[in-house]
């Protein structure tokens, strides 16, 4: 894959991926356990972009307690991750351990992820309870930065994944992501695509075309992509299942952050998904920076803006 360079523009946080620059992959573990689940996709992208890894370990305390009481626990964490971090050197990529001290682990996550401009995140949450609310939902969707969010705990190396694409934009970026959780680069990815009784034809050569430019543009990637398209989500179901069924290797199902601020993650994919005791990952794209006229544009609404506060104060 070809590098790309970052970019950075006023008010923006985020970049493109960038190779030998300094791509990042920020790792919250908390439990040894999710070692299984978060590691070897998170060692496939660093490697794919040639960057490193970041472990994070956050020492969670009251209000009350000032981040002096926690310090004495900092170097029993990092020993504890030394592990993972050899499990990660073991397999050719940068490793860093980082233990923090906070009053709320989403806070700490965002900050850390805004100071250091991290590409991607890698979390795993369980449905309810730890690492999974509110909270975490908006302070990571703040973060202009990837997330892949693990909803289960299982070994990340599959054969096929299930890939629901409601977005054509976002289409590219959620094969590339899908790869990071094969075992190797001869996965299937399937792509499930919705379309109209009016343009099932547009939008299937729209579908080819990206699925076409991806192939070409990562030969790295010996696998093959399957296009299945679908017109009603009520037939989805079942036929999602018959094809399940056919597969004979271990399978994982990617669907996408809804757009906005809702607090929903689980999509009629993810469902399916449960009700075959399938794995399930979330992924967020990191907004696209805007180019050229685009980016101008924005510019000067940012400048504008900026310069009406100012006047206020």
């Amino acid at each position: 894959m070809e590098a790309r360079p970052k970019t950075r523009f006023p008010g923006s946080t985020k970049h493109s991926s960038n190779g030998k620059s300094g791509y990042t992959v920020l790792v919250p573990l908390q439990d040894l356990d999710l070692t299984k689940t978060l590691l070897p996709p998170a060692i496939r992208t660093a490697k794919r972009h040639d960057g490193k890894i970041i472990l994070l370990n956050i020492i969670e305390i009251p209000y009350q307690l000032p981040p002096s009481e926690a310090k004495q626990f900092t170097l029993e964490r990092e020993f504890k991750l030394q592990y993972a971090r050899q499990i990660i050197e073991t397999a050719g990529c940068d490793a860093e351990i980082m233990v923090r001290v906070a009053h709320r682990i989403p806070s700490a996550i965002e900050q850390l992820a805004l100071s250091l401009d991290i590409d991607l995140i890698i979390i795993w949450a369980k449905n309810k309870g730890l690492l999974w609310n509110k909270e975490i939902y908006q302070k990571l969707y703040a973060v202009n930065s990837n997330l892949v969010v693990a909803k289960e705990l299982v070994e990340t190396h599959f054969e096929d994944v299930f890939i629901q694409v409601d977005d054509l934009q976002a289409a590219s970026s959620m094969m590339e992501h899908a790869t990071y959780l094969f075992g190797n680069e001869e996965g299937i990815i399937h792509m499930i695509s919705e379309y109209s009784e009016n343009d099932e034809k547009s939008t299937l050569r729209k579908v080819r075309s990206i699925v076409d430019g991806f192939h070409r543009q990562n030969p790295w990637f010996a696998g093959k992509t399957i296009i299945h398209q679908l017109e009603q989500k009520s037939a989805a179901r079942e036929y999602l299942k018959d094809i399940y069924h056919k597969v004979t290797g271990s399978t994982g199902v990617l669907v996408s952050y809804p757009s906005g601020k809702r607090s929903r993650t689980d999509s009629w994919l993810a469902e399916v998904a449960k009700d075959l005791n399938l794995p399930v990952y979330i992924l967020k794209i990191a907004r696209i920076e805007p180019v050229g006229i685009d980016r101008i544009a924005n510019q000067v609404q940012q400048w504008l803006g900026f310069a009406s506060e100012q006047l206020k104060a």
